[in-house]
């Protein structure tokens, strides 16, 4: 992480919060990843990245609010206590000038250091999610369902006939906002029974979280893990991107691989999976050539699952395998097709009271070597996919054989 990028979303923060705008930790951390995110992944410049910034309806609705409460009278034009559209986007632009002015710029007279040729970690943390949200606008404030309708959900009240000289005209009894990728479908029901439908190019079904006083019903959708060269969807710990260095992505338990696309870019790529669980099937592991399975006891239970979860609070929008239970533990590896090497070990816990299963590793590229390493109490079962010739490439590294109650 360039440290001049950390500067710069350092700075862009505190120019917001010298205008009285307030944000939590979670928001905090949340806006300067993303700032970091698009300097040095998406290529944008400071001033694009600034638009972005005030752009946010966090930043939006703390302006609104502030200059209803008589503050920030610089853009308050008309002296009404309200911003409208015009007032908005100028206040908008005067602080991401204001942000861009007061923020560090790279000295083009310090020589930049060499590319790190060292590898890059990645380590996988959480199945990304899709939120639907259902407002309920019970005794919300007027100007606060107008300025949400015309500003984030983009409708023209007055050419809809719902508005009359600044007042809504019509009784809402409930919006209902489905997010899909970069898109939503709003589905406004009115009082008497009456229902329209509205698509808008840009999500905003995560944005309800920072509007005041609607009561939120949320349900969520587990969409994958994506980590590319182009793209992170925010399965990782860390921001990064696959690039063509070495590639070191981890998994800390199989089901953060189910449903995963993971393309390794450029460069000798290893995924490092420990088998703490179940299942996984990922729908691709493009240039991976080499992956490293440890089986493990499946410490954590169950219903601590996605795939304990379909009728819950959690939908995944990718298949969920039924009847897995128990201690045996199934990684796919079908859609490796750069594999070149393969190495399983085991390990157990000292004193779990979860015993160790038997592994499975299925879909194994024909030409790909595996290599086992150290003591083995268990059963590991190798079956191999596409390409399957006379022999297959085996390797043993101080292996030993043991019952699991002689331990090992």
């Amino acid at each position: 992480m360039a440290t001049l990028s950390v500067d710069i979303a350092q700075s862009y923060m505190e120019t917001l919060r010298s205008y009285g705008l307030e944000f939590n930790i979670r928001q905090t951390n949340n806006l300067t990843n993303r700032i970091i995110n698009r300097l040095e992944n998406r290529g944008h410049t400071p001033e694009q990245v600034a638009d972005w910034l005030m752009s946010r309806v966090a930043v939006k609705q703390q302006l609104r609010k502030l200059v209803k409460q008589g503050e920030l009278a610089e853009f308050d034009l008309d002296g009404n206590g309200r911003l409208n559209r015009s007032e908005l986007l100028n206040a908008m632009s005067a602080l991401s000038e204001t942000a861009v002015e007061e923020a560090p710029v790279e000295d083009p007279t310090t020589p930049k250091p060499p590319a790190d040729p060292s590898i890059t970690t990645l380590t996988l943390t959480e199945i990304p999610t899709q939120r639907t949200a259902t407002l309920k606008w019970n005794n919300v404030d007027a100007d606060l369902a107008i300025d949400f309708m015309q500003d984030v959900l983009k409708l023209d009240l007055n050419r809809l006939g719902w508005m009359e000289d600044g007042q809504l005209t019509v009784n809402i009894d409930n919006i209902a906002i489905s997010d899909s990728d970069s898109n939503s479908d709003i589905n406004i029901g009115m009082v008497d029974g009456e229902e329209f439908l509205f698509s808008v190019n840009t999500p905003v079904a995560l944005y309800t979280n920072i509007i005041f006083d609607l009561k939120q019903n949320d349900d969520v959708i587990q969409t994958g893990i994506v980590l590319t060269p182009t793209e992170n969807n925010g399965g990782s710990f860390e921001n990064g991107i696959t690039s063509d260095a070495d590639n070191h992505i981890i998994a800390g338990r199989p089901e953060l691989l189910h449903g995963a696309y993971i393309d390794g870019g450029g460069g000798y790529n290893t995924l490092e999976v420990d088998m703490k669980g179940f299942f996984a099937q990922p729908f691709q592991l493009l240039n991976i050539q080499e992956i490293h399975v440890q089986n493990l006891p499946n410490v954590y239970s169950f219903d601590q699952t996605i795939f304990s979860d379909t009728e819950g609070d959690y939908f995944a929008n990718f298949p969920i395998p039924t009847n897995l239970d128990g201690d045996d533990s199934i990684l796919d590896l079908s859609r490796a097709t750069s594999l070149e090497r393969l190495v399983i070990n085991e390990a157990r816990f000292p004193g779990s009271a979860n015993a160790l299963g038997d592994l499975y590793l299925v879909g194994i590229k024909a030409d790909a070597v595996a290599r086992l390493e150290g003591n083995f109490t268990e059963d590991v079962n190798l079956f191999y996919g596409r390409g399957l010739g006379n022999a297959i490439n085996l390797e043993f590294a101080n292996v030993t054989m043991s019952d699991s109650e002689g331990g090992g």
